[in-house]
């Protein structure tokens, strides 16, 4: 006599028993899943928190601070390696499908607004004309080149970090 596949027809879900119902031999039959992964990936999910993502750039540039000196000169030019970091929120903490910010609209943002001020002199950029390209400045500035792209996909900007090089960075946290 040839079984036929079975019949899922209950699940509880923390002892993890299913019940089915093997139609030829027309009896009830209970097995006790004891699969550890299935059981943590049940229970992990639960844990309660603020959620945050973080996407990032990095770039080449040289740039120069105005009136830097006690005299009033300048500082003179030179180059970083820069990196950006955005931190982001989505307007629902966690979706049910697990996801927190679908971050790929600002990703792509944020690479275009890499892309525009890698290896250049940001003095010479149009937005920088007659402001001091200080990192903070920087943070704001790619604040501004982001928020309307974020909000549009259901987020926020919690924080916008900007590294001048390894060891120095400024972070900029809107108050939106």
């Amino acid at each position: 006599m040839a079984i036929a596949s079975p019949t899922v027809i209950s699940l509880k879900k923390r002892g993890f028993v299913v019940s089915v119902i093997l139609k030829a031999l027309r009896k009830e039959i209970t097995i006790q899943i004891l699969d550890y992964a299935l059981f943590v990936n049940g229970m992990f999910t639960q844990e309660k928190g603020k959620f945050y993502v973080r996407i990032e750039g990095r770039f080449e540039s040289a740039h120069f601070l105005y009136q830097y000196f006690a005299d009033g000169s300048d500082e003179p030019i030179h180059g970083h390696s820069w990196k950006v970091e955005v931190f982001l929120e989505g307007n629902t903490n966690i979706r049910p499908d697990g996801i927190s910010y679908d971050f790929l609209t600002a990703r792509t943002k944020l690479m275009d607004l890499v892309h525009s001020i890698d290896h250049i002199l940001i003095n010479d950029h149009p937005d920088f004309k007659g402001v001091n390209p200080t990192s903070e400045n920087v943070a704001r500035w790619f604040y501004s080149g982001l928020k309307a792209d974020v909000k549009s996909s259901a987020g926020k900007i919690r924080r916008i970090v900007i590294h001048e090089g390894p060891e120095n960075l400024a972070f900029f946290e809107p108050e939106n």
